[in-house]
């Protein structure tokens, strides 16, 4: 349960329905979630993560499907992890060397998210 006026934020990945209808379902499973802080990524939280990479670090990444990531799956993400890299080592690496002005530049939903609670 939280607590209203506390710290936090929610965030959800939009699994196919709009931001209004996403914000509705978690209102109803959490009905002690401000609205405010509730924010959800279009369409999966992998695209922020891929947002920010720096390309040519990874060849086997094509470079269109880094400029825009707005429409990468999860399933778009895994296909790129390299073989010697579990998901969770893939991802904390990319965090390493994030570039958060390229992602934003790459990903509306991510920009959106940081124009929000910065």
């Amino acid at each position: 349960m939280s607590i209203p006026g506390s710290d936090y934020i929610f965030t959800s990945d939009a699994d196919g329905l709009t931001i209004a209808q996403k914000t509705e379902r978690i209102k109803a499973h959490y009905p002690y979630c401000e609205c405010q802080k509730i924010h959800i990524v279009q369409r999966e939280i992998e695209s922020w993560y891929l947002a920010g990479i720096n390309i040519e670090k990874y060849p086997s990444i094509k470079r269109r499907k880094a400029l825009n990531t707005d429409n990468t799956s999860k399933e778009d993400f895994r296909a790129l992890i390299p073989r010697r890299y579990s998901r969770i080592t893939f991802m904390i690496e990319l965090l390493e060397q994030y570039n958060l002005r390229l992602a934003k530049e790459r990903n509306i939903s991510l920009t959106q998210f940081v124009n929000s609670v910065l």
